[in-house]
């Protein structure tokens, strides 16, 4: 064996390629905000037909094509940032050992290390690599609500419920509900009035949400919404979300999905430009909203984050919503053993949203469990008089 060091990662070349990555990252978010501006431009001059519908269609394409490798490529950074901070605590190490008695035996741990973390680093840039291509893999097939500008809600619905399979076309016409969107996993529906509401609230859920399994259930979430709410209630299911809870330790998905919710919301203010909005965020959908948020802006009155893992920027300030009168309110139950992944003003996921550094309203009084928020009386109350409030404004 070697009683030389040599490390195999070298920690100077890893920031160099982290910083070339990083410089790539600001080149991307640039063009994927031009295509942004660009699609609110198009909803927002009111133009309809199928020129302006396939021209929101191609820019939609083009800003996923800088947006999400924008996203991976910010994730490949770090990586690359992480372990060039891991080998120079190695080289550190292996410079205060020279002359040591031990030194012969501890460069070889130390070589040894370095490989791992060679192998390790290898790893992880190759994992963002796979599960970019599983995101294609599910998007196949999905068509957003934005790319169907100008085209009226009963021919979109047509057009998706043919893409359904049987089982969740019956659940869908038993709550007769409207499909906005559809793939060949998920759907996103609408329960209640779609022809010109006064109250919208698009729910985003979390972890092991959007299933064909799990359909069912979350209909009637949403019809005991729309009843006690007077509001339509929109399923919104445009990302894939994590399978499950380990999984859901991941950001990957929520920045994945963000930009299509953001889309989602814009679309929403084109077809009812005088409704009040509301974005109620669960678990980890609270990650997915404030992501959208930030990143691209989200087209909501209230944003409401309830029962959160953690969500993006480190203050209210950071949301970009509607306007300056828009409110954001964080919701926890004593219950929930969510809060077991906060620790102070973090989050497993980010920051802690009913944390008083992170400036949301906070709603005191809601109980129950991880997934009882939806038929807790304070919080149908609180939410219900929400709209009331505003309404009253107007």
């Amino acid at each position: 064996m070697s009683d030389t060091y040599r490390p195999a990662l070298d920690a100077g070349q890893l920031l160099v390629a982290a910083g070339v990555v990083e410089g790539a990252v600001a080149k991307f978010r640039d063009r994927s905000q031009v295509c942004h501006v660009a699609r609110s431009d198009l909803v927002g001059a009111g133009f309809h037909g199928s020129a302006p519908t396939a021209a929101l269609r191609r820019l939609q394409r083009v800003d996923a094509t800088f947006a999400h490798p924008a996203d991976d490529l910010t994730q490949a950074a770090k990586v690359l940032r992480r372990y060039a901070t891991w080998q120079a605590r190695l080289d550190a190490m292996a410079r205060s050992l020279r002359g040591s008695p031990v030194y012969s035996l501890a460069v070889q741990v130390l070589n040894g290390v370095s490989r791992t973390f060679d192998a390790l680093c290898a790893a992880e840039l190759e994992a963002l690599c796979k599960a970019r291509e599983r995101d294609l893999e599910a998007a196949r097939g999905h068509v957003p609500l934005i790319a169907h500008h100008g085209v009226s809600l009963d021919q979109v619905h047509r057009s998706n419920m043919a893409t359904l399979d049987p089982a969740r076309r019956e659940l869908v016409t038993a709550a007769g509900a409207t499909v906005l969107e559809a793939g060949p996993v998920s759907a996103t529906l609408a329960v209640g009035d779609v022809v010109d509401p006064a109250r919208v609230i698009t729910m985003v859920a979390g972890v092991s949400t959007g299933r064909p399994e799990s359909l069912g259930g979350e209909l009637a979430r949403a019809q005991f919404l729309a009843e006690n709410t007077g509001a339509t209630v929109i399923l919104w299911q445009g990302y894939d979300p994590p399978p499950n809870v380990v999984n859901g330790l991941d950001p990957g998905p929520a920045r994945r999905g963000a930009d299509d919710l953001s889309g989602f919301q814009l679309a929403l203010t084109d077809r009812f430009p005088n409704a009040h909005r509301v974005v109620l965020a669960h678990s980890y959908g609270t990650r997915v909203a404030t992501e959208a948020a930030v990143h691209h802006g989200l087209l909501t009155d209230q944003l409401w984050l309830v029962g959160s893992a953690g969500v993006a920027g480190t203050h209210v300030s950071d949301l970009q919503l509607a306007g300056p009168d828009s409110r954001v309110v964080a919701v926890d139950s004593p219950d929930d053993p969510i809060l077991w992944t906060r620790s102070g003003s973090q989050a497993v996921l980010g920051a802690s949203p009913t944390d008083p550094a992170y400036g949301a309203r906070v709603l005191p009084g809601v109980s129950g469990g991880h997934s009882d928020y939806f038929t807790d009386e304070a919080f149908m109350s609180a939410l219900t008089q929400s709209f009331e409030f505003q309404e009253m404004k107007r």
